[in-house]
């Protein structure tokens, strides 16, 4: 950041870069003027291939998935984080994947391309409907859930009094049952 005047300031507090499945390109994201955008680029030539510019206040830890078709990243609105999804075949449509008022964090693809493994606070509520009564939540309490980026369905993973951070699948098949 700050080197050129293509960006114009890397987010060194929430560091956020990832390969491509080819290994050929990353994606990052980066102060674009008044917003963030998200770029990625080739590791060989140094040449951006493609920015983003969304609607958002911010942009976080971005994570492409698997098949390359698509990137998953934490995005910011009025304090509110939830996780997007942009297809890159399709320039700039980008999918809520997630809309409501707990932190979601961490996206990371599982091996089929389809679900995101991701950090929350969001506790049982899967599918909050009606007013969340928040002063009955626990917003300590930080799990790891499982959406499917097609149907948004979410699915608990973890419930622990652990602080469960930065999920990662290994290289094989999923094994979600």
């Amino acid at each position: 950041g700050e080197k050129s005047d293509l960006f114009e300031q890397l987010h060194w507090l929430r560091p956020g870069i990832d390969w491509s499945p080819d290994s050929r390109q990353i994606t990052f994201a980066a102060k674009a003027g008044a917003q963030d955008a998200l770029y990625t680029l080739d590791v060989e030539s140094g040449e951006v291939t493609n920015k983003f510019l969304f609607d958002l206040d911010g942009l976080f830890s971005p994570s492409w998935s698997p098949d390359g078709k698509r990137i998953a990243f934490v995005g910011l609105v009025s304090g509110q984080s939830d996780i997007y999804v942009v297809d890159l075949e399709k320039g700039n449509e980008v999918t809520r994947v997630t809309d409501d008022i707990y932190s979601d964090v961490d996206p990371a693809w599982a091996p089929d391309s389809r679900y995101i493994l991701f950090t929350s606070d969001r506790g049982d509520d899967l599918k909050p409907e009606g007013e969340v009564q928040i002063w009955k939540h626990n917003f300590r309490q930080i799990d790891l859930y499982l959406v499917d980026s097609d149907s948004k369905e979410i699915r608990r993973i973890t419930n622990d009094p652990y602080e469960d951070r930065t999920p990662k699948w290994t290289p094989k098949e999923n094994v979600i049952s």
